[in-house]
Order: C-alpha cells, then structure tokens, then sequence
C-alpha cells in the first residue's frame, strides 16, 4: 500500500476530537480500578502421595466422574467498556468493510505493540493516531478510487449527488460504527465532506468522510454505552436484567458476538439480526453462534485466541544463539508456529463431543522439510503435512512440538526447567507463581554439577523453594529436549536425561517421566479445564477475570465438562450465559 504525503485533516481532526471528548465524558471507572482475581500462592510443598500418571488413550476426558456443579447465586454484570481494536482486529474490520482482500493492506504501517486484547494494554497515544490517520487516507483513496471499488461500497454515483453521498455515509458509517448513524452525525459527516468543493478530485468528499469514519472513535473503539445515539429498543418478552445492570442491547450484542468468534467487524446480516431482536435470547444468540462458527472468518478470530493463549507469537523473536543452533532459521520457526497451529485448531475444530484435550496426548502432528530434519524422522512433503507418530517415539501431544518446548525459554539451558514449568503452570493450569522476592540467591555455578542439581540446590533455600519446588519438577521433565524441541538423550555434561518429573499439587505430587507422561496428566487434571475457561473468558471481554466473576467461570466449566471439553460447545456456553447478555449500569472501564 502506497503512503501519501499528507498532513492530517483539519476537518477529520475537529471531528474526531468532537467523539473523543463526548465518549470520554462517559467513562466515570479506569480498568485499574476493577478488582482482580485472587492468584493462587506458592507455598512449599512436602511430598507425601506419588501418583503413577493415567495411560488413557488419544482424546482423554479428564475427571468426567467428578462433575463440576453449576453456581446457584447470580453471575456477575461486567461494567460497559470501551475497548480500542488490536492490530489484527483493526485490518480485519477494514477488509471486511470496505471490501478489500488483505494483501491490499500489506503496508499498513501501525504502532507495533504488544498481543493480546486486554483493554489495560491497548491505550493510544499521538503516534497511534497519526498512523490511523495516514491509513485511513490510503485505505479511502484504495475503496474510492476506481468505479469497482466504488461500486462495491455504494449503488449509486458518488459525484453527482449529495444525496448519494448521503447514502454512502450512512450505508458505510454503519457497519463501521456497528449501530446506525444518528441525524447529527450524519450532517457532521456532510460537512466534513464538503469542505472538498473546492478540490478538482469529484470523490475528495467521500474519501475525506470515509477517512473521518476510519479514525472515529466509534470505529477504533468497541462502545458500550447505556445511552446511545441511536437508541435500539429490547423486544417483548426480553428477560429483565438483575438489579444494578441493563440488557446489552442487540446492537451491542452484534458486535461482542462478532469480536468474539470472528474477530472482525458485524457484517450487514448480523446488524440486521440485531435489529430485528434475534440477538437478544440465549435461543436467539446460539443460533446466530452457531451460523457464525461455520463462516471462515471464525478460523480467524479462534486462531486469534489460540495465538494469545499459548503465546505462539514468540516462536517469532525468541532468541537463540546462531553459533549453537544454526538451523534455528526463520524459515523453521515458521514451521514451528505452523504446526502446533494447524494441530491445535484440528481439536478446537473436532466434532461435537471430541475433547479439546486430544491435543496433549494425541500421537500425531505436522511437518515439512524443516521440521523432519529437526524431529530426526524420514522426509516429508515441503509443506507442511499429518505425521503419526509411534507410541516408542518421543513425539507425540503439544509438549512434544518444537514450539512449545521453543517460546518459553528466553535464556540458556539453566533456565529452561523454570522457564517451561512456569509456562505449563501458567497456561494449562492457571497457577502462577507469585513474583520473586527481593532476596533470592543466585542459582549455584558449580561447573562440576549437572542443570538438575544445580536447580535442586537453588531450591532448598528457603526463599527460592516455594516456587522451584511447583516449576522445576515440571520443566525438568522436558530436559530431553534442547532449547529448540530437538530429542536428546544426554545433557550438557553428558548425564544420562531421564525426563523424570512431577506436578505437585499441595501436599501430594503425580511423578511422569517425559512430556509424553506429562501431557497424560495434564489432561486429566480438572485445573486444565477451569484454565482453559478463563483463559477464554478474559478473551472473551477483553479484560482479566476477576473474584466477582467466580459464578460465570463456574457455571461455564459447567457446561464445558457436560459437553465432552468440546471447544466449539464451550464457546457457546460463553454466548449463551447470562454474563455474556448483560452489563453492569454502575460504572465504565477504559484504558
């Protein structure tokens, strides 16, 4: 995409600032303000119960006897928010709106920040809005600048009459805006628009209100407001919202369904379902779900959330040493972040009733050139393609896959056992360690002792044992892998790496042997299924969960283990609860 030399728009600027000042003065709560949910502690561990790791078969269902008991107390209304589009929603709302393929916005050049959709990690500054401000202006001269592109915006000829351009306004500004565009904001966009006149360009005016469309507020933000411009009421029969919240209404609703499994923008068909009130029942809203989780653009937004939640966008700058790994080009890490994508949407995807959880045990994976060369297996196709696996193999289920044993470990071979228990804790488990003390000593040098006793060393003291004694059991048990997931079986000493492990819970432990063992026992841990869940539900709302959202999680892990851990259930669980309906009346969160 071509960058125009131009300087910002007077008229865009005055607009924009005009919504920026009037959305802001409704924001009365910052995202700092909202409780967080308490963290689990480490504390040391005495090892008194060793458990032999489960051996089931491929798409294990963990704990199914110990059914988890929906919540009878209400679930919790989460505050009205405005929330800024990442990056990747951004590109995709424009595709979307304005018709273009995604190879046209190949240059856009935004603020390069950090993944991931939490609202406190998503403020804007001056450089963001300079970048949207020169984006817009190449993506209206792109839309605008031949009779196709006009014509797939808008039917009728733009430069013979306003009341065309009053057409285009409104047909454009409200999928950009996700809700129809009041009398006001429309002649403001006239306005904006006729500030042009002057300009020998016929379509000066619809690029600039197209440009002030792309850098409003309403259009880079997700609004939640209990005062709309353009106010949609609820249908009859609607469900009252408990005391203290409101029902979001189907426009608002719209577009949480769109962010959530799509990742992009409403689109006509589900604006117009908004408006005819489909969207305001839990019948209504697991019908239009389901609908949308057929259209591709749901690849989009579960790969969005499968990239954040196992941070597969490390693989792309996590460092290694070019003398000790030359192989680790970026054409194999590409590979890497390939594969465990590719296999993990094959379970994300399984049919009703296959558990996500297949994914940790599963005896298959993906390859090409690259990755056979690493795995020490015989060639594949040059893309990538399915690989079974034997059970005497040390491939086999996520642990095993070049990324995951990859992005956790910035650093060398003394921090890897930490670095991937940590991970694995965090991720799968949802039990963090708590931050480090002040007073921890440095882990032994001693040349003459082998990674595993320096680690065991550096954990008997007292201010270190607490959280080494819940990692280093779990990322020692994947010694047998360097620091780009190639198989070894002697270390940097040249010890003999058993891969011996464990998962301490409290005061008992479930000792493994090898990632293979681990994956088998993080399947069938019942903290793996409430992790996913809230890894997904803060997805889901842009924002941690928090204490106060203990009955929604409950409830939806619920359904989760009622629906065989099916991933495509356990989204519309998240759709259809009454959290996912509703929003609080008392306060605001933004960044």
């Amino acid at each position: 995409m071509p960058v125009l030399k131009r300087t910002t728009s007077k008229a865009t600027l005055t607009f924009v600032t005009g919504l920026a000042l009037l959305i802001s003065a409704c924001s009365a709560k910052t995202v700092e303000d909202r409780p967080t949910a308490p963290k689990p502690t480490a504390t040391t561990t005495t090892t008194t119960t060793t458990v032999k790791p489960p051996t089931p078969p491929g798409g294990l269902v963990p704990d199914i006897d110990n059914p988890v008991a929906a919540c009878p107390t209400p679930v919790n209304a989460r505050p009205e928010y405005m929330r800024r589009l990442t990056n990747d929603e951004y590109l995709r709302s424009a595709t979307d709106l304005l018709g273009l393929a995604p190879a046209d916005l190949a240059g856009v050049n935004l603020v390069i920040e950090g993944y991931g959709n939490d609202i406190a990690g998503l403020p804007i500054t001056n450089v963001h809005f300079e970048r949207y401000d020169i984006t817009a202006a190449n993506l209206a001269e792109l839309s605008l600048g031949t009779p196709e592109r006009r014509a797939a915006l808008v039917n009728c000829e733009l430069a013979q009459s306003e009341a065309c351009l009053t057409q285009f306004i409104e047909t454009v500004g409200k999928r950009a805006f996700r809700r129809p565009l009041s009398a006001d904001r429309v002649s403001e966009l006239l306005t904006v628009a006729r500030a042009t006149q002057a300009e020998p360009d016929p379509y000066a005016g619809a690029k600039l209100a197209l440009e002030a469309i792309l850098v409003s507020p309403r259009f880079l933000y997700r609004v939640e407001s209990k005062q709309p411009e353009v106010p949609l009421a609820q249908p009859a029969g609607t469900k009252p919202a408990p005391s203290g919240a409101r029902a979001v209404d189907g426009y608002e609703m719209a577009t949480r369904l769109s962010y959530f499994l799509w990742g992009t923008t409403p689109d006509s068909a589900l604006l117009a379902a908004a408006e005819a009130g489909q969207l305001s029942t839990p019948a209504g809203l697991e019908t239009a779900a389901r609908g949308m989780l057929t259209d591709p653009r749901a690849t989009a937004g579960v790969s969005e959330f499968i990239t954040g939640w196992l941070h597969l966008y490390d693989v792309d700058t996590v460092p290694r040493s070019a003398t000790t790994y030359p192989e680790f080009t970026n054409e194999l890490r590409t590979s890497m972040r390939g594969e465990t994508e590719r296999f993990v949407n094959d379970f994300a995807w399984a049919p009703d009733q296959q558990s996500l959880f297949g994914m940790l045990t599963a005896q298959y994976g993906y390859a090409d050139a690259n990755l056979t060369a690493l795995y020490g297996i015989p060639p594949a196709a040059p893309a990538l393609s399915r690989v079974d696996f034997q059970p005497s193999e040390p491939r086999g289920g996520l642990f095993t896959q070049a990324a995951m044993l990859t992005l956790p470990i910035v650093g060398g071979e003394i921090t890897a056992p930490i670095l991937r228990g940590k991970f694995i804790r965090t991720q799968f488990l949802c039990t963090p360690p708590p931050p480090p003390p002040g007073n921890i000593p440095a882990i032994p040098t001693d040349p003459t002792l082998t990674i595993r006793e320096r680690l065991t060393r550096h954990a008997a003291n007292p201010p270190c044992s607490g959280c080494h004694q819940l990692l280093d059991p779990v990322g020692l048990g994947l010694e047998q892998y360097d620091l780009i997931g190639r198989y070894r079986t002697t270390g940097t000493m040249g010890e003999v790496l058993t891969g011996e492990g464990k998962v301490v819970d409290g005061d008992r432990y479930t000792a493994f042997k090898g990632a293979k063992e681990l994956g088998q026992i993080i399947a069938s841990s019942s903290d793996t299924a409430s992790c996913v869940v809230n890894h997904l539900f803060s997805y889901a709302y842009g924002q941690d969960a928090s204490g106060s959202d203990s009955c929604s999680l409950t409830n939806a892990t619920s359904a989760f283990q009622k629906g065989g851990y099916n991933f495509q259930n356990l989204l519309l669980s998240l759709v259809k609860g009454e959290e996912f309906r509703i929003v609080s009346t008392q306060d605001v969160v933004t960044p």
